[in-house]
C-alpha cells in the first residue's frame, strides 16, 4: 500500500509540475521588409547608379541575403548594395528582393530613367538629328516607275535610267534612298546650308525651295548610276509660293547640285571645269548650279518644280538670294564653354536660308563673311555647344546694323527642347 501510494505521489507530483511549467512553443517568423534609395534617378546613358539598401527585420538573429534585377536584362547582383551603369536609354525597373534564413522575402522596385547621351562634338549631332532615310525599292521596265516620298518629292525613273558600276544598264532590283528637307529647321539637325561659293567669287546666300538627296544601289549594296543620256525625272513641291514673287528677287529658281568643292563651269551633269576646294569648315555642302531645263508645274497649286536628275548625291532647288541693302559684318561673342565643339548659325526672317558663321574672331568668336548680310535684316542667331556630355543651345533675335556686336549665353538643352526651338524658327 505504501509502494502503491509513493508511486501514486510521484505521478501527481510529475504530471503538476508539467502543469505548472508548460513549454513555450517558437514566436512565428517576421518576413524582412525590402527598402533602399537610389541616386541619380535619372541621366545620360552610360548612366552609373549607386544604391543605399535599407531593409529591416523585426528577427535582428536573421541573416539576410539579397537578389537586385536592374532591370535591364543584366546579370543579377547579390551584394547589400550594389552599384550598376546603364548603356542604353529608357525607363528601367529595379527590383530588390530581400530573403532571411527562414526563406521569407519580400521586394521593393523603383524606377530609373536614361536617356541618350549628349553628343560629343557637332558631327555627332548632326548625325543623329538629320533628316532621315527614306526607302523604296523597284525593278526597271519598259514603263516609268514614279517613287513619292513623305514630303513630296517625287522621282520618276524612265526605261535604261539606270546603269551598273560598269556602266552598262541594270534591269535588277533597284534600292533607292532619300533624305527630304524642306524647312530651316531639318538644314540646321542636317548641317545642310544653302550657300553656294563660286569659282573665284565670295560665298552666296541661296534661298532654297526644297533639296534632297538622292542614292540607288543594289540589294547588295553595290554602287548604281543614273544613266546620264536619260536622267532622272523629279517634282518638288513648292512650299511657300512668296519665292518667286519677291522683289528682291533677281534670279530664277534653278537646280543647284551639292559638292565639296567651289563651283567651276556647268553642264546637265555637274561641274565641267576643274572646281577648287573649299576650306575646311566653310560648308557642310557647297551647291552649283546646274544648267538644264527647269519648269514649274502649277496642275495643284501652289505646283512643283520640274527638272531632270543626272548626279546621285544632294539635290537643291534655289535661287541667289539678292537683298539690294547696304552690307555689312557681324560679330558674336559666345560664352565660353568648348569653342572647338561650338557651331553658330544666322537664320534670316522671312527667307528659306540658314548661313552658318564658321570664320572665327578671336578666342570664343566668329564674324559673318566680311560685308554679306543687309543691313535691316532681322534674323535669328542660333549656337549650340557640346562639353563634358551635356549640350547647350543659344538664341537671340536681331536687327542687322552696320558693325554689329553681339553677344550669346548658353543654356543646357536636351534634343527635344533644341528641335522645339528650331521648328519655332521655321514660322519667322
Amino acid at each position: 500500500m505504501n509502494k502503491l501510494f509513493s508511486a501514486a505521489a510521484v505521478l501527481t507530483a510529475v504530471l503538476g509540475l508539467a502543469a505548472c511549467n508548460p513549454k513555450t512553443p517558437p514566436a512565428a517568423n517576421t518576413a524582412p521588409v525590402a527598402s533602399f534609395t537610389f541616386t541619380p534617378a535619372s541621366g545620360p546613358a552610360a548612366l552609373s547608379v549607386s544604391t543605399d539598401n535599407t531593409s529591416t527585420d523585426a528577427d535582428t538573429a536573421d541573416t539576410l541575403t539579397y537578389d537586385w534585377d536592374w532591370g535591364d536584362g543584366s546579370t543579377h547582383d547579390t551584394a547589400k548594395s550594389p552599384s550598376h551603369t546603364y548603356s542604353s536609354a529608357g525607363i528601367f525597373t529595379i527590383t530588390l528582393k530581400t530573403t532571411d534564413n527562414h526563406a521569407a522575402s519580400s521586394t521593393k522596385t523603383a524606377s530609373v530613367t536614361v536617356t541618350m547621351a549628349a553628343p560629343a562634338t557637332p558631327a555627332e549631332f548632326f548625325a543623329k538629328n538629320s533628316a532621315i532615310v527614306q526607302k523604296q525599292t523597284f525593278t526597271p521596265g519598259t514603263v516609268d516607275t514614279t517613287l513619292t516620298f513623305a514630303q513630296g518629292t517625287q522621282l520618276v525613273f524612265a526605261p535604261n535610267s539606270v546603269l551598273d558600276a560598269s556602266g552598262n544598264p541594270y534591269s535588277g532590283v533597284v534600292n533607292v534612298s532619300v533624305r527630304e528637307i524642306q524647312d530651316k529647321s531639318d538644314m540646321i539637325l542636317s548641317n545642310v546650308l544653302t550657300v553656294s561659293v563660286p569659282t573665284n567669287a565670295d560665298p552666296a546666300p541661296l534661298v532654297s525651295g526644297g533639296m534632297f538627296n538622292l542614292d540607288i544601289k543594289t540589294p547588295a549594296g553595290a554602287d548604281l548610276k543614273i544613266n546620264p543620256a536619260v536622267g532622272v525625272g523629279a517634282k518638288v513641291p513648292i512650299k511657300d509660293a512668296k519665292l518667286d514673287v519677291d522683289p528682291k528677287i533677281k534670279n530664277p529658281m534653278q537646280q543647284f547640285v551639292g559638292q565639296s568643292n567651289t563651283c567651276g563651269g556647268q553642264g546637265n551633269a555637274g561641274p565641267i571645269r576643274t572646281p577648287v576646294p573649299i576650306p575646311a569648315g566653310d560648308s557642310s555642302v557647297n551647291w552649283c548650279p546646274v544648267a538644264g531645263k527647269f519648269t514649274i508645274d502649277t496642275t495643284t497649286p501652289p505646283g512643283s518644280y520640274v527638272f531632270s536628275v543626272f548626279n546621285k548625291g544632294w539635290i537643291n532647288c534655289d535661287f541667289f538670294w539678292n537683298d539690294p541693302r547696304t552690307k555689312t559684318t557681324i560679330h558674336v561673342d559666345l560664352e565660353p564653354i568648348n569653342d572647338a565643339n561650338t557651331i553658330v548659325f544666322l537664320v534670316p526672317q522671312g527667307i528659306k536660308t540658314v548661313i552658318a558663321l564658321y570664320t572665327k574672331d578671336g578666342a570664343n568668336a566668329r564674324k559673318s563673311y566680311d560685308n554679306s548680310l543687309p543691313i535691316g535684316l532681322n534674323a535669328e542667331l542660333v549656337a549650340i555647344t557640346f562639353n563634358a556630355g551635356k549640350q547647350y543651345l543659344a538664341h537671340k533675335t536681331i536687327t542687322v546694323s552696320a558693325g554689329l556686336s553681339e553677344k550669346l549665353t548658353f543654356s543646357e538643352a536636351t534634343d527635344a527642347q533644341i528641335k522645339a526651338y528650331l521648328t519655332s524658327v521655321n514660322g519667322s
